[in-house]
């Protein structure tokens, strides 16, 4: 255990409150705020900064928990999700080493199988691959992360959430996680902000490669636009939208 996260723990010198919902986080300015300009300002102006604490009221607490965590460790985790990257962290605060907690091997040796199962069965093929899911990733938490990163300013978790995002299962659609995932992101990102919607994009049309459009796909694309948009923009990569068209205000990129 860091000495940063001992002192989250302790709450030992805290000098701001983090509130959602009956959680209370005893936070540290010079720990906080170099992470997340949002959390900067607001220790600095406003009704906030005279009571020296923030109340999170339009957040989910779980969230805002996996948050806080990553502000005083730099990593989230999940329940019975062990899926952290082996990595070195380059923060200016402080440096640790995360331990891989999966066997990669394991989990390339099960996508590989997914994918063999493909071309025989496809009842088989979405078994597999919603154990894979179940193991490796929770993509409408990590969707979510990536939201409220971008809501607090918090570049690091944005970056992190996105690339735990892509540690993806190798087929999409029929998975209630990858499905809810993607309808969050496309409803509650800018349209300017490409990066996780070029991820789902991706994997939804490499998918739709392998799989073909089903009657529930339809249905599913149908209630989320903006990805079928940007779908057909990858299917025909050479086809632009003209300053005319109804659609020449979806921004999608077809690489």
């Amino acid at each position: 255990m860091t000495f940063v996260v001992r002192l989250l723990q302790s709450g030992k010198h805290s000098d701001f409150t983090i509130k959602c919902h009956g959680d209370i986080y005893r936070v540290h300015k010079a720990i906080v705020c170099p992470r997340s300009a949002y959390f900067d300002a607001a220790t600095r102006f406003g009704k906030e900064a005279e009571e020296n604490s923030i109340d999170l009221v339009d957040d989910e607490p779980q969230m805002v928990k996996l948050m806080v965590q990553y502000l005083y460790e730099l990593e989230y985790t999940l329940p019975g999700h062990l899926t952290a990257p082996s990595r070195i962290s380059q923060d200016p605060i402080i440096s640790f080493k995360v331990t891989p907690t999966s066997n990669k091997a394991e989990e390339a040796w099960e996508e590989a199988f997914a994918i063999g199962i493909a071309g025989l069965d496809k009842e088989a093929m979405d078994e597999a691959c919603t154990r894979i899911v179940d193991k490796r990733l929770n993509l409408l938490t990590h969707a979510k992360m990536y939201i409220l990163a971008d809501k607090y300013q918090i570049l690091g978790l944005k970056k992190l959430s996105l690339q735990k995002f892509n540690q993806h299962p190798s087929f999409c659609f029929g998975n209630e996680d990858f499905e809810q995932a993607a309808r969050l992101v496309y409803e509650n990102t800018l349209d300017t902000d490409l990066e996780l919607r070029q991820i789902i994009a991706n994997l939804a049309h490499r998918d739709l490669k392998n799989r073909g459009i089903t009657g529930d796909i339809q249905a599913f694309l149908n209630s989320v636009p903006e990805l079928a948009v940007c779908i057909l923009a990858k299917q025909f990569p050479e086809s632009r939208c003209g300053k005319n068209s109804r659609l020449s205000f979806l921004r999608c990129h077809s690489s």
